[in-house]
């Protein structure tokens, strides 16, 4: 099974600007998630989709692939984490053949495990290859929540906020 590891890393945050390399736990925020997906077999390679040559040199460092900055359309504040996606298995694949699955790891979650990341993959090769999203009890406030239920995600509250864009 061959597993594209994508971590997007947009440079623009306004409410924390450079949140993506600013340490956490005496290492660079990006750094956990590129670090955490290392050696697991399944995965043929992390790839960091960003904007800033600051992160870029953040994840080089750290073992990431990092072929190019992400083009402007793609770094705003509006550009949807699917087109973002799309551009760079896109950019994969035709460079490096093709992926059985593509697996996003927000550099924001940077406490998951080895494991939960192993046990992810476990589930989509059992699964078919159906979409599988990691999740764990929430300590934010309910409109930004969901719930499980068979076996489906669904917001907590109905008509919340998901709609409304944080940045």
């Amino acid at each position: 099974m061959r597993i594209l590891a994508l971590i997007t890393a947009r440079g623009g945050s306004k409410r924390l600007p450079g949140k993506n390399i600013k340490l956490l736990g005496g290492k660079p925020l990006i750094e956990w998630s590129i670090e955490v997906a290392k050696n697991i077999p399944a995965i043929c390679d992390i790839l960091v989709s960003n904007d800033s040559e600051d992160i870029a040199e953040v994840a080089r460092n750290t073992g990431a692939l990092v072929p190019w900055l992400r083009p402007a359309d793609l770094a705003s504040d509006t550009a949807s984490a699917v087109d973002v996606a799309l551009h760079a298995l896109n950019w994969y694949e035709r460079e490096n053949g093709k992926v059985d699955g593509l697996m996003l790891l927000q550099p924001t979650s940077p406490f998951r495990t080895h494991e939960t990341v192993s046990r992810g993959i476990i589930l989509f090769h059992e699964n078919s290859a159906c979409p599988i999203i990691g999740v764990s009890p929430a300590k934010s406030h309910p409109m930004w929540c969901f719930r499980i239920n068979d076996n489906k995600m669904q917001p907590f509250i109905e008509g919340g906020g998901l709609h409304l864009r944080s940045q």
